[in-house]
């Protein structure tokens, strides 16, 4: 009797957990929420230390590592070098045509301040730079 009323307790309390998640970012217009996960999940890159990385587990229940850094495409024609700016950063690296690597000083505030750049409107996308375990296809 007792372990399946753990076994509903702890799924109720997965489930809470999972409605009240404050980090997400936006996919396609969309807010995709994050289910953290414990600081025992294994590390996805050797070559990231795993101090430095943060697991969530995203909608389709994959296992994604997020550090300091975001991915933005700026909207063509449009100054989104202000808006980065306005933000607490360290660095803004161009990658490509109007893609933009930004380092950000505090980890922390990785969803809060990519989801601001988004909602400024002059991005086609921002969010975190994830980490994900590599797979053939």
């Amino acid at each position: 009797m007792v372990p399946l009323l753990m076994k509903f307790l702890l799924t109720i309390f997965f489930y809470f957990i999972m409605l009240n998640a404050d980090e997400y970012y936006y996919e396609n217009g969309v807010k995709v929420k994050l289910i953290p996960q414990s600081t025992s999940t294994p590390r996805i890159l050797v070559s990231v230390p795993i101090t430095q990385v943060k697991y969530y587990t995203n909608h389709n229940n994959i296992i994604v590592g997020v550090d300091d850094t975001i991915i933005a495409s700026c909207k063509k024609d449009n100054r989104c070098i202000d808006d980065i700016k306005s933000q607490d950063i360290k660095m803004i690296k161009l990658i490509s045509n109007n893609i933009y690597l930004i380092t950000i000083n505090n980890k922390n505030e990785i969803f809060n301040i990519s989801n601001t750049l988004y909602e400024l409107g002059s991005f086609k996308y921002v969010h975190p730079n994830f980490y994900k375990k590599k797979a053939l296809r």
